[in-house]
Parts: C-alpha cells; structure tokens; sequence
C-alpha cells in the first residue's frame, strides 16, 4: 500500500507539472485553449493543492481522519427505518432529522468475538445496512451518511422504494 508520504510526492510533482504545462498554455498559441478549459486546468490544479494542503496538516498535526460512504436513504428498507428511529437496533446511529442517519463502523479487532457479534448482528437485524457496512469497508470507509440527497446505487446495493 502506498504510504502518505509517496501519496505527497507524487501529489507535489504532479501539481508542479500542472503549473508548468499551465504556464506554457496561458503563452495562447493553441486556439482550444479557451477561457473555460483554462479554468478547468486552473480549478482542477487548485484541487489538486487543497488535497495536498490537507493532508500536509494532517500529517503535521497528526490529525484523526475518518472517510464516509454516503448513499441515499433509498438503500434503507422501510423496516429499518423504523427501527434506527425508534432506536431499535443495537447499533450506535445518530438521527439527521427527516435527511437520514449517520452512522460509525466500529472496528474491532479482526476475526475477534466482538467483532463476529458485530457483523452477525447488522447481518441478522439489518441486512441492508449489512450491505451498504460491507461496501463502505471495502471502501476504507469508517462511516455510512444515509442521506435522502445521497447517491443511488443501483446494481451494486438494494434499492426501497417504499
């Protein structure tokens, strides 16, 4: 796995790149070089900075980070709705009002006790939230957004339409 060091290194070469080939684009020999593909580069460039920037903090600081999927609350069953209101499930959830829920993956230990009761419980009382747990840790995500804006995954989770 590439460590965050390398992950800034390559960032700031590939930023100083961009600002090269940027200078030499903004000389306005090449007639595609409009106004708005100039600020694509521009915007895409300072995009690229502000990720750098971060993590630079991060580093610096030693600052905790977590990373969350966010999908729509469509990928919620009707059931389970009920239940993360009601506070039904032996899970920790925390309400966004009508918008949907935010909710932590908690990492146990792998392979561990805690951690198979875990998984079993989501599997048994929540299998949706089953799923979308499974492709947020395939993700290296340690938090789910349920949002009724949120993206639609259709083909890759269940969709309710209830």
């Amino acid at each position: 796995m590439t460590n965050r060091a390398e992950i800034l290194e390559s960032l700031n070469w590939a930023i100083g790149m961009a600002q090269e080939a940027l200078m030499l684009r903004e000389s306005g020999d090449d007639p595609e070089d409009t106004p708005e593909v100039m600020k694509m580069h521009r915007d895409g460039m300072e995009k690229a900075i502000a990720v750098r920037d971060a993590l630079q903090i991060e580093e610096a600081h030693g600052l905790e980070t977590h990373k969350m999927l966010v999908l729509s609350t469509a990928h919620v069953s009707r059931e389970t709705r009920g239940r993360l209101q009601d506070g039904e499930l032996s899970l920790v959830s925390y309400d966004k009002d009508d918008y949907g829920w935010f909710i932590p993956i908690i990492q146990y230990a792998p392979d561990s006790v805690e951690d198979r009761l875990d998984r079993e419980h989501w599997h048994n009382h929540c299998p949706d939230l089953y799923a979308a747990r499974r492709l947020a840790e395939t993700n290296g995500c340690t938090w789910l957004m349920f949002d009724r804006d949120g993206d639609v995954l259709e083909g890759l989770l269940p969709v309710h339409k209830d």
